[in-house]
Parts: structure tokens; C-alpha cells; sequence
């Protein structure tokens, strides 16, 4: 397991995306649209940003790439299956924070 990535949802693109880039100085890596969602990651180094624009009340996950799902563990979504051949589900620890695991294939 490795980290892959903070994921903050947020009301608008354009102003978060501004500020990364121009004040931490991230790069845009790459632009997907997965599950009707536009994603931008954005990487500075070894740190890897995820922002997706959202109308609910914006909130934030870390995200693990794994080699293959925990089985047992208790997940709050299915494994959703995206256009690229990602895989990822959610899930929440005792201290309610928002986990994702993601399979990349």
C-alpha cells in the first residue's frame, strides 16, 4: 500500500486550482472526467492533489493505491468501476475521516 493522493471537493475549480498552482507552485498532472465528475491532480514532488468540483458541502479524503481490496473490511460504497480501468471504494475510520483505496489496473 502507498499513498496516492488528498482529495478536497470544492464549490469551484478555478479558484483553488489559481492557488495551488500559483502560490504552492503544484503542477497540473493530469485532467480526467470519472463517474461524470471533472478531476484535476495536481503534483509538487512526491505530493499528489486531488480536486473535484462538487455542490455538496466541500469535504477532503486521503486515498491509498492498493494492489487488491481488503476483504472484510467494512466500506461504506461499493467498488465503483471507472472509463479508465480505476477501481476505488470509500470508506470511514473510528474517527470518521474519509479513506479511499484505489486499484489502478
Amino acid at each position: 500500500m502507498q499513498f496516492h493522493h488528498l482529495g478536497f471537493e470544492v464549490m469551484s475549480i478555478e479558484e483553488p486550482l489559481a492557488f495551488y498552482c500559483h502560490w504552492l507552485q503544484f503542477d497540473i498532472e493530469k485532467v480526467l472526467t470519472l463517474g461524470g465528475e471533472k478531476i484535476y491532480f495536481l503534483t509538487n514532488g512526491v505530493l499528489r492533489l486531488e480536486l473535484v468540483q462538487s455542490e455538496d458541502v466541500p469535504r477532503m479524503h486521503i486515498c491509498f493505491e492498493v494492489k487488491e481490496f481488503l476483504d472484510g473490511l467494512p466500506v461504506d460504497t461499493e467498488v465503483q468501476q471507472y472509463e479508465n480501468g480505476w477501481e476505488s471504494c470509500f470508506f470511514h475510520n473510528d474517527e470518521g475521516h474519509l479513506i479511499e483505496l484505489l486499484k489502478r489496473n
